[in-house]
């Protein structure tokens, strides 16, 4: 199987595609350059609006298979999904879909819905054209659609301002999303303070990873100029955000010592309270409650109950054990230190680089406003020559 590898700005021209209302049959055009061909839609009466493409030189290779014979019917490797966003024109489909499963995180299980729509279109393509790999994306609306069925069927995607859609997933889904295994498969980019795209249904965890873009604004026009040359979503990060996460990964570590004191502190007790058993049984020998024993049956009574012996010190836990996780605590704080450490000083170079490159422009500016000046003064100096040659011609 030959994987896609799609850009972020290619995943883009697909969402803003998907709002045009295309047919089954014609291309389109990503920002790269490359033509997709629709070879599947559909249209419902809950509002959801779905296209399946796949690229122009697969496209052409099936065709060229069918006609010689070597297929019977239509077979791709890799089919991308997009998903419109919602048209606020559309208050039967959209608006309600927005509410009711975005907002509120309605079962979509209930009754038919956008979402279910989704799945019966990624359903029939599926069967329909058996692609090894899909792809999904879309914006807003689309967007929470494409990572619903990303959560739901395991696929690789890019969404563009997508709400979180977490509470209505599936058990399973859930699953992967918690042990993030969806990471992996799902990006979406939004915008700094805009609501719809850092909408989280109240605290709910992400569907993969997302990421604030520069820009603002939450209509997908507003990412449009916001790419590098690579193609990759121009990120908004400063020095100072960098710097700050630094000191957050410092404050993690330094909070291990809790835990591993903790456990240090528990391991004291317990000797403390060993010996002084063992010094209040051995008292009870000598003509006390225990004066029909000695020592070596005290010795083997602490021996039945302990877990284990270590150091002369009867233990009641798991000693290699605890001394592990103290050990790996303490390996954690050290490596939580060094990284907060590093993620800081990267924040400060940034920060240094960019003094040096104002530096730099203030220098250039200086120097161009000086040789302004000097210029202006050299052209006064010689108008004011000119001016003064010419009097004295007149004379």
């Amino acid at each position: 199987m030959t994987s896609l590898s799609i850009k972020a700005n290619q995943y883009w021209s697909f969402s803003t595609e998907s709002y045009k209302g295309l047919e089954v049959g014609s291309f389109i055009q990503d920002v790269t350059g490359s033509y997709w061909h629709i070879i599947s839609k559909t249209d419902t009466s809950n509002g959801y609006q779905g296209y399946a493409v796949v690229n122009r030189s697969e496209f052409y290779k099936v065709r060229d298979d069918i006609t010689a014979g070597r297929l019977k019917k239509a077979k791709y490797e890799n089919v991308v999904i997009m998903s419109r966003g919602t048209e606020p024109t559309k208050f039967d489909g959209d608006l309600s879909t927005d509410i009711s499963y975005v907002v509120v995180g309605k079962n979509t299980k209930v009754k038919s819905n956008q979402f279910s729509d989704a799945e019966a279109f990624y359903k029939d393509v599926s069967q329909t054209f058996q692609p090894s790999k899909v792809y999904v994306t879309g914006h807003s609306l689309g967007g929470a659609i494409s990572q619903f069925l990303s959560a739901e069927y395991n696929l690789e995607g890019v969404t563009y301002a997508a709400p979180n859609v977490y509470r209505i997933l599936s058990p399973e889904a859930k699953k992967r999303v918690d042990n993030g295994y969806m990471d992996r498969l799902m990006t979406d980019y939004t915008h700094d303070g805009e609501q719809i795209g850092v909408f989280s249904q109240w605290g709910a965890p992400l569907i993969g990873k997302q990421y604030i873009a520069t820009g603002s604004g939450h209509g997908l026009q507003n990412f449009g100029s916001h790419f590098d040359s690579s193609g990759s979503v121009k990120l908004k990060i400063s020095p100072e955000d960098i710097q700050m996460l630094g000191n957050r990964i410092k404050n993690v570590a330094v909070n291990i010592d809790t835990p591993a004191g903790a456990l240090e502190a528990y391991r004291e007790a317990e000797e403390k309270a060993v010996r002084k058993m063992i010094r209040q049984a051995t008292d009870e020998l000598y003509g006390g409650k225990y004066s029909l024993l000695d020592e070596n049956d005290i010795d083997n009574a602490m021996a039945e109950i302990a877990k284990n012996k270590t150091g002369g010190m009867y233990r009641f836990h798991d000693e290699p054990m605890l001394d592990t996780l103290i050990q790996d605590l303490q390996r954690k704080r050290r490596d939580l230190l060094e990284f907060g450490e590093d993620v800081g000083y990267a924040g400060y170079k940034m920060k240094e680089k960019d003094a040096e490159l104002g530096a730099i422009l203030a220098k250039e500016l200086n120097a161009t406003i000086h040789s302004g000046n000097s210029a202006g003064q050299a052209t006064g100096s010689a108008l004011g020559k000119l001016g003064s040659d010419a009097w004295m011609k007149t004379k």
